[in-house]
């Protein structure tokens, strides 16, 4: 199963590269909020019902980490801090 949330995590982290990028271009964050929400959690919770409960507790913090980026958006400065906190690096 880790190798499965290996996969959702480092699709997530492309994603929110690209929203840096976005961002520092000057996309408002009502915008970025939108593009999070229809790319990130939906990686996150596609199908989550059905493999949730096959994940440890270390895989679940990660994906409840990525998550809660959402929150932090508009303030992460870099992609490398978001990938620390993502536990990738």
């Amino acid at each position: 199963m880790t190798t499965h949330v290996d996969n959702i995590i480092t699709g997530c982290a492309h994603v929110l590269y690209g929203l840096c990028t976005l961002r520092s271009h000057g996309m408002p964050p009502l915008a970025l909020h939108a593009v999070f929400q229809s790319t990130v959690m939906a990686k996150v919770t596609y199908v989550a019902p059905a493999w949730w409960g096959f994940t440890n507790a270390v895989d679940r913090n990660r994906l409840e980490a990525v998550s809660g980026e959402q929150l932090t958006m508009a303030t992460a400065p870099t992609l490398h801090q978001l990938l620390l906190r993502l536990d990738i690096i």
